[in-house]
């Protein structure tokens, strides 16, 4: 059965909050350059190397131009249904346990917010990502609480890459409202632009 998540209001205003959180100039049109760009702002702050940072920018190329973004750019009307059909593209990439493409760059991102690359993300890795991307620092407790399913206190590729998945690309479920601090929820109007994050979270 086909899923469109554009049917659930909530999740439109998650997309839409995902949109404005890029798009800083508030011109309704955000651009592949946006999402390229965002790598080359975390290398001095997250310590990545040239390859990290190639292999980020590879992996948001990939993404950002399945979903439907060109240089030209995306009107902020048209990424609702747009994100949908990407993630009901991701969706049957996963059912047919093929790599997703929102895989590779969990796994790009992943090893970058990995600074000591223990293969797991601890608090203190999580709250210089949160700032470096412009949110708050408690962001990072909200995002370790939920994607922490197996309670060890550290964030593992597996659970990265299972809460972004089922929070941007699956019907909203409540347990998953808070990742973000509650930035994306759903619940809140238009709010200030921080720096791109669903572009930001290799394979230990």
């Amino acid at each position: 059965m086909m899923v469109d998540l554009t049917k659930d209001p909530k999740w439109v205003r998650r997309a839409l909050a995902y949109f404005d959180s890029v798009d800083r100039a508030k011109r309704g049109v955000v651009t592949l350059d946006h999402f390229i760009m965002f790598a080359d702002g975390i290398k001095e702050r997250c310590e990545a190397s040239d390859e990290e940072i190639s292999q980020m920018k590879d992996a948001l190329r990939i993404v950002y131009t399945d979903v439907g973004f060109t240089y030209a750019g995306m009107k902020r009307e048209d990424f609702p249904k747009k994100l949908n059909d990407f993630a009901s593209r991701e969706r049957e990439r996963k059912k047919n346990n093929e790599d997703t493409f929102h895989t590779k760059l969990m796994d790009a991102n992943f090893n970058i917010i990995d600074k000591n690359k223990d293969c797991r993300l601890s608090l203190d890795e999580l709250k210089i990502w949160v700032t470096t991307i412009g949110m708050p620092e408690d962001a990072a407790q909200s995002y370790l609480l939920i994607a922490d399913t197996n309670k060890n206190g550290t964030i593992e590729l597996n659970e990265l890459r299972d809460a972004e998945f089922k929070f941007w690309f699956e019907p909203i479920d409540n347990t998953f409202d808070n990742l973000y601090g509650g930035y994306f929820s759903g619940n809140q109007p238009r709010r200030t632009p921080i720096r791109n994050l669903f572009c930001c979270w290799k394979m230990c």
